[in-house]
């Protein structure tokens, strides 16, 4: 029932034209979905692992953690009601727009990840995801049944 990998992390940016240049040149990420305000890339089979958000701000966004099965996913559902933790399975268009077969959403519990201040627009972003692994693997955020 518990997560078992980072499946995909959201970032909101001022500026996406950067993070396409970025994404691309520099991580050698493939860029596989563009439209005015979003981008998505891929770095393996997994059909979307970074997706960049046009916003206010540069700052994280949402992260999907991969659990096992449907039943995994199902039983992480019981062990967050369980412990009156509020969360919602996530609708249809948002499983689709994420590229799962379903997830459960307590984004509304956590708007931000606690501890993990706003990131300064910078291309220093691999920094960032290692920084944010560290403060978040021990925390459930959302759990996720993977589409490959």
């Amino acid at each position: 029932m518990h997560p078992q990998a980072l499946g995909y992390v959201g970032i909101r940016a001022k500026n996406t034209e950067d993070w396409s240049s970025y994404g691309r040149d520099l991580l050698g990420l493939q860029l596989v979905d563009q439209s005015r305000s979003t981008l998505a890339f891929r770095m393996d089979d997994r059909k979307q692992r970074v997706v960049i958000e046009q916003g206010e701000t540069d700052a994280p966004s949402f992260y999907g953690w991969e659990v096992e099965s449907a039943a995994a996913l199902d039983a992480l559902a019981a062990h967050l009601d369980k412990h009156d933790v509020k969360f919602a399975r996530g609708a249809r268009a948002l499983a689709d727009e994420r590229r799962v077969k379903d997830l459960i959403d307590i984004h509304a519990v956590f708007p931000r990840p606690r501890h993990v201040a706003a990131v300064k627009s910078s291309p220093k972003y691999g920094e960032l995801f290692g920084r944010i692994w560290d403060q978040l693997r021990d925390e459930v955020v959302a759990g996720n049944v993977v589409s490959s």
